[in-house]
């Protein structure tokens, strides 16, 4: 039996890597980074998506330098609300770039996600400008995002084409999140085809056992619908998994995606490994 391989063009045989996997935690109002550090590392992950949109103030670089170096666990991307608001703004923008820089220095940061446009419009210090100065000291090792949610106020496929659009216009990557409550009737498979080739980070809760994804609209379903559409696309950014009430190790994932991009149309091409950090 012959191998396919041998008879594809060069420019067509180009090996597909898988996702990153990292662990999806948020930070406490009051910037408490122990806990998500704590999980990721009980769970077999080495890298941490870190969410910051609800937080009240900033982690300091300090303690989140001291909780890592016993843990061994690296921050690979931020989410950030869209504007800082109430007292003190800018006293909280001064310390949330320093924990930025200090991110990019020594935790390995690559995304800066802002919350997409359906949050832009809130009065305060808008967070963009900050993170285009902090990331410019880097020299493009580190990229922008706008975060996409799915809720009730970017829901329909009008509106991801929308978050593209921008995106395009000011040289952004995509990142999507349907970790949280989804409203119904969202499209989980047109999201992804609409916010690819840009969409580089995806959050999401995990999606295992799949005996418990079978009503439609929940979280786990949504999650799976998505991971289906996001193997079929041969996606290959970082995959952020958020734990639900059925924690599962990370190495049951690793399989999981193994499988699903094995199984998938690109499963002809050169194997490549599902790996749970950034080169």
């Amino acid at each position: 039996m012959y191998d396919a391989h041998l008879f594809r063009r060069p420019s067509q045989n180009r090996p597909r890597s898988r996702p990153t996997i990292v662990f999806g935690g948020s930070a406490g109002m009051f910037g408490a980074t122990q806990r998500p550090v704590r999980q990721a590392r009980q769970d077999g992950y080495l890298a941490l998506d870190l969410d910051l949109r609800h937080m009240l103030i900033p982690p300091s670089a300090d303690a989140i330098r001291t909780s890592l170096d016993s843990q061994v666990v690296r921050v690979r991307s931020v989410w950030l609300p869209a504007t800082l608001s109430g007292p003190l703004s800018a006293q909280r923008g001064d310390r949330l770039a320093g924990f930025l820089r200090l991110a990019q220095r020594e935790l390995g940061l690559r995304h800066m996600i802002i919350e997409g446009a359906s949050q832009a419009t809130r009065a305060g210090v808008p967070l963009l400008p900050l993170a285009r100065e902090v990331a410019r000291e880097q020299s493009g090792m580190v990229r922008l995002g706008l975060g996409v949610r799915a809720d009730r106020s970017m829901h329909s496929l009008d509106s991801t084409a929308l978050a593209r659009r921008v995106a395009e216009e000011w040289e952004l990557d995509l990142a999507l999140d349907v970790a949280g409550p989804v409203p119904p009737g969202w499209e989980a498979e047109a999201a992804v085809v609409r916010l690819m080739p840009r969409l580089a980070v995806v959050r999401l809760c995990g999606w295992l056992p799949l005996q418990y994804a079978h009503e439609d609209g929940s979280p786990t379903r949504i999650a799976a619908r998505t991971m289906s559409m996001l193997a079929d696309q041969g996606y290959a950014g970082l995959l952020s998994i958020v734990p639900t009430r059925n924690r599962r190790p990370s190495t049951d994932y690793q399989h999981d995606l193994q499988r699903r991009y094995d199984a998938g149309p690109h499963s002809a091409d050169a194997p490549a490994r599902t790996h749970f950090d950034l080169p």
